[in-house]
């Protein structure tokens, strides 16, 4: 079954159909991901010098108005900046610029193969605006921003300008969350020598297992669009193999995705009470999937994409050898297939000091409804008939000029005519405010999960690595979650060393974890907590890095509970 899934996700992705037009990109897509990082290692200075842009003759008009008037991208210079800016005096300096030096810039064909335009395509706003958007959510980019720069009345000649970031990370870090320490030791470049691509190697420690990883990505394979991921990860309780190749819908005006992913994973899984073991199992699962997409693209602001697709899935269970409570679990095997729906509206907010510190913010505030169901059947080797279903809904909006509120759900299971199983539901809203002269905010987020006949593996948790700050992780469990958070945020203009973007937070939390009919008693009723802390988020380091040093205080603790919980954290945003 696996080797079959995977030739045919591969053999999907090299379809004549799929092959790019343009002849210098490789037809066979594993094997140009090889090729690529050589290809980009001996890169010369045909790619390391710009076209010069020719000067304009007359004013550049707006956006708007340049692709009203039918414009033609004419020559496309590509900026990439440098770490630290040697003609800023503050950065001039032997450290930054001996980084600098160390550092290898991003290549420009690594940019150019991300923009969703090129030389001689008509002039377009989506396109230039969403592909700011993409660059900006590369790791190894800082910002990035495309701009007119020459029009003598049918050309228009554009500049891409971004940042380098420090993406070699190496070195020992801590966490601590819930009352528990997590160790990293790692070696990782998400953007090894200036080709955009990840490579890592991590050893971990955390409350559930260590072991070592080993992951590869390569986000745009020879400028295909196709992504490539291979990880393995050798653990103290099991293993870790996954592959995964597709070319996803890279923008709302792609016609056509594709894509395969297997993984299998050995683990020793845990059940938790009151933040305590409770009892464990050997838990062996191997996921394979294939799938295809359509779609007519962007049509007046909105995106209909269709989807199908062939899903494996199998859970395997076994005691194991501690001392602790044993379960059995049956086997389970779900083959299946599927069709799915996704409707997307192009709206889009960019603004700053929202999650992150110092950096442009890119939000969807467009209503979005996702949805797949397929049917498991025993006669394609499952174990199970059942329905299998997943939705999503999403949106955004402003009711004022320093208001923000965002909200999501999502719902999944599966459904025969005994009901339904493994099945969950929730929703989430969040609720920004521009307060204290417009400079802070403050922010509140109300999240309720419900969930109902679980597959015995799972569990609905609360705690303090899901947001219950002051309580120990995994504290709390039961069918029914809720969880609110009231914080206030404050965005400095400190820059110390010109190496990071401080800010602050005080905050509240309070939650709760029940089953409907169990005794409040048992389940410890609702938790509060108040505190406070910092972030730190570094102005020459890739995106997702915030560093979170937080001291929180349980209002509602016991006396098994520390009255002071230390969490030192890093997180993608605030």
């Amino acid at each position: 079954m696996y080797p079959i899934t995977i030739f045919l996700a591969t053999k999907l992705l090299l379809s004549p159909a799929e092959v790019p037009s343009n002849p210098e990109e490789p037809a066979a897509v594993l094997l140009a991901s090889i090729h690529s990082a050589s290809e980009e290692l001996a890169e010369n200075s045909e790619l390391t010098s710009a076209p010069r842009p020719r000067p304009s003759i007359l004013p550049i008009p707006t956006l708007e108005e340049l692709e009203s008037e039918g414009a033609t991208i004419g020559e496309i210079e590509i900026r990439i900046g440098d770490i630290f800016d040697a003609e800023d005096p503050d950065e001039n300096n032997r450290i930054y610029l001996t980084a600098n030096r160390l550092h290898r810039t991003t290549r420009k064909r690594v940019v150019e193969r991300l923009l969703l335009f090129q030389r001689g395509d008509r002039f377009s706003v989506y396109r230039l605006e969403e592909s700011e958007r993409i660059l900006r959510a590369q790791g190894f980019l800082y910002e990035a921003e495309i701009t007119p720069i020459a029009w003598d009345g049918r050309t228009v000649d554009l500049r891409i300008e971004t940042r380098d970031v420090w993406t070699l990370k190496g070195g020992l870090s801590v966490g601590r969350s819930g009352g528990t320490n997590d160790t990293r030791l790692s070696l990782e470049d998400s953007n090894f020598l200036g080709t955009g691509k990840e490579v890592t190697l991590k050893w971990t420690s955390d409350v559930d297992r260590s072991g070592y990883l080993l992951r590869y990505v390569d986000p745009n394979i020879s400028g295909t669009r196709a992504q490539l991921e291979l990880s393995y990860a050798d653990n103290n309780d099991g293993s870790l193999s996954k592959v995964k190749l597709r070319r996803p819908f890279y923008s709302l005006e792609t016609r056509r995705a594709i894509g395969g992913e297997f993984v299998e994973n050995d683990r020793r899984d845990t059940f938790y009470t009151l933040g305590r073991v409770s009892h464990e199992f050997q838990h062996t699962s191997t996921f394979a999937e294939i799938w295809t997409g359509f779609s007519s693209g962007l049509v007046n602001d909105h995106t209909h994409r269709w989807y199908t697709g062939l899903t494996y899935q199998r859970d395997l269970f076994d005691p194991t050898n501690r001392p602790v409570l044993q379960v059995p679990f049956e086997d389970r095997i779900l083959t299946y297939p599927w069709i799915g729906f996704e409707s997307i509206q192009y709206k889009q907010l960019e603004t700053h000091d929202l999650n992150l510190i110092g950096r442009t913010e890119d939000l969807d505030l467009g209503r979005r409804f996702s949805t797949r169901v397929g049917w498991a059947s025993e006669l394609l080797g499952g174990t199970i008939d059942q329905a299998v279903f997943a939705a999503d809904y999403s949106f955004g909006l402003m009711p004022g000029p320093r208001h923000l509120i965002l909200f999501d759900s999502y719902s999944t299971g599966r459904w025969d005519r005994r009901g339904l199983e493994n099945f969950w539901a929730g929703a989430n809203v969040r609720y920004y405010w521009r307060n204290l002269g417009g400079q802070h905010a403050f922010f509140a987020t109300l999240g309720f999960d419900s969930v109902g006949n679980l597959d015995p593996e799972h569990q609905l948790l609360l705690g303090g690595d899901t947001g219950l700050r002051g309580y120990p992780l995994r504290y709390q469990d039961g069918e029914r979650r809720a969880l609110l958070t009231l914080e206030q945020r404050f965005y400095t203009s400190w820059h110390p060393f010109r190496l990071a973007h401080v800010g602050a937070a005080v905050f509240f939390d309070a939650g709760r974890a029940w089953t409907p009919g169990q005794d409040v008693a048992t389940e410890r009723g609702t938790l509060t907590d108040v505190g406070l802390g910092l972030r730190i988020s570094p102005s020459r380091s890739g995106l997702g890095t915030m560093f979170h040093l937080d001291v929180a205080f349980p209002l509602d603790a016991d006396g098994d509970i520390d009255k002071v919980q230390f969490l030192f954290s890093t997180k993608e945003s605030f």
